[in-house]
């Protein structure tokens, strides 16, 4: 292995007069797989500064050469790091010197990811300018518009009227409204729904976005469905309702709401 510590041999000696117990000790330890150790990797100064938001810093070196695209310890990039941080001229330095918009790190997780993630929409537009893919998917499905339906109204706008796609499902086949509506994140609710997106859709669970409202307590999430024709008796793969899944969960505000609109158990 590249980079490994040399293996460290067992040396142990058994005294005259030891027991048999410890010599069959010493025995099973020699007979144990020797374990190689990586070294930690480097950490890389473009990323680090990029990540300080040091844009001096990150200006000289890319003046040196550094490449743009350089990536850090976690294996992420410097403009995904600048991105995170929300360190808008530095990523404006990065992509002037050619960083890869499109450039994914660990977990396929992209800059547009990291901007999304924390509500930077000048920056995430920023990387769209750029080339940044809208609908590119982590090892676990995620979209930008999954993200961006966890955290509100302006970023998952944003990428809807970028043309994202509203119905791609991740890895449990939850589309941004299933999210949007398990995390009571109303105002991006709101605009999945202006936009189409399909209240009646199902996750892996056989789960409606308004079986995640009912379940979670979100009385207002589940009366935005209502409105946008949400099906109130819907039945999930376990042959449960809404309601079925309030009244469970303690959620009264909710069946109430559910039970004005003609639910049922």
């Amino acid at each position: 292995m590249a980079g490994a510590r040399a293996p460290v041999a067992i040396n142990l000696q058994v005294r005259s007069g030891s027991d048999q117990a410890m010599r069959r000790l010493v025995a099973l330890l020699c007979t144990l797989p020797l374990v190689a150790w990586s070294l930690p990797a480097k950490a890389d100064p473009l990323h680090d500064a990029a990540q300080d938001g040091d844009l001096a810093r990150v200006e000289a070196l890319l003046a040196q050469g550094r490449s743009p695209d350089a990536t850090g310890s976690d294996g992420n990039t410097a403009l995904y790091a600048a991105a995170y941080r929300g360190n808008a001229e530095v990523v404006e330095a990065l992509l002037a010197r050619g960083a890869d918009a499109t450039r994914a790190g660990r977990k396929e997780i992209s800059p547009l990811h990291a901007a999304i993630g924390r509500g930077h929409v000048e920056i995430a537009e920023r990387l769209i300018e750029a080339g940044a893919d809208v609908d590119r998917r982590t090892t676990k499905g995620e979209t930008p518009l999954h993200r961006a339906a966890k955290t509100g109204t302006a970023v998952t706008e944003l990428l809807v009227n970028w043309g994202a796609e509203l119905e791609l499902r991740d890895s449990r086949r939850r589309s941004a409204l299933h999210i949007a509506t398990a995390g009571g994140v109303l105002g991006s609710v709101f605009v999945l729904v202006k936009f189409g997106s399909d209240v009646e859709a199902r996750d892996a669970e056989g789960r409606t976005p308004l079986h995640l409202a009912a379940a979670r307590g979100h009385a207002t999430s589940a009366e935005v469905l209502l409105l946008h024709g949400a099906e109130v008796n819907a039945r999930d793969a376990d042959g449960r309702t809404p309601l079925a899944l309030a009244l469970k969960k303690g959620h009264r505000g909710v069946a109430a709401a559910l039970r004005r609109r003609g639910a049922r158990e």
